[in-house]
């Protein structure tokens, strides 16, 4: 595996799931407060303008996974364009992550 690829790929796989999981969060704990008429007008009036921000956050998770998917096939060796299958969602994710690694380990960090 391409060391420097494989840097970006985890950093940017990482920062894309946390985004994404702090837009789930958000939601599931909205649409919680909504379907139970818990109504508190400080609550959602921090509730709603933090919601802009959180689901704005939550979109930039889409181009940092499909940069992750694209590091990945370049870290293993493939080329970028194989990082399509990221499109397909977690199946992709599941297919790249197990393909076989072309580039041999070496301990060399020249190489890498």
């Amino acid at each position: 595996m391409i060391v420097r690829y494989r840097k970006k790929f985890v950093w940017t796989f990482y920062v894309s799931l946390g985004l994404a999981l702090l837009l789930t969060s958000y939601l599931f704990t909205f649409s919680w407060f909504l379907d139970h008429k818990k109504y508190n007008p400080v609550l959602f009036s921090i509730l709603l303008p933090l919601g802009e921000f959180i689901i704005f956050l939550g979109l930039l998770a889409l181009p940092l996974y499909f940069s992750s998917c694209y590091y990945l096939t370049k870290a293993k060796g493939y080329s970028g364009l194989l990082a399509v299958l990221g499109l397909i969602g977690l199946v992709g994710f599941i297919i790249l992550f197990l393909l076989p690694d072309r580039e041999k380990q070496t301990s060399t960090p020249e190489k890498q």
